[in-house]
């Protein structure tokens, strides 16, 4: 997957580890479209800071793998310590 995001990845920076087998999507303004993967209970994404709170909605997330679909910050936790580097 190669989609890109206005915001440089460097500033995903905040670890967040999943709470359990989510599912994240590519485009979630079109569901049906098929573009989505699996993330395993306990891996590790990163969030910018700025979309963190924003609510239940989808939330743009980095993957280790340097992609940026969108998840469900519901079923994360923060990881108790900031990576200033991010990926």
């Amino acid at each position: 997957m190669n989609h890109q995001s206005a915001l440089p990845i460097a500033e995903y920076t905040l670890a967040y580890q999943a709470l359990r087998d989510t599912t994240w999507l590519l485009n979630p303004a079109d569901p049906t479209n098929g573009v989505n993967g699996l993330i395993k209970k306990g891996e590790t994404i990163w969030f910018h800071r700025d979309h963190v709170g924003s609510g239940p909605s989808w939330i743009q997330v980095c993957l280790r793998d340097r992609s940026l679909p969108y998840v469900h910050l519901v079923d994360f936790e923060k990881i108790i310590v900031e990576s200033s580097e991010g990926l």
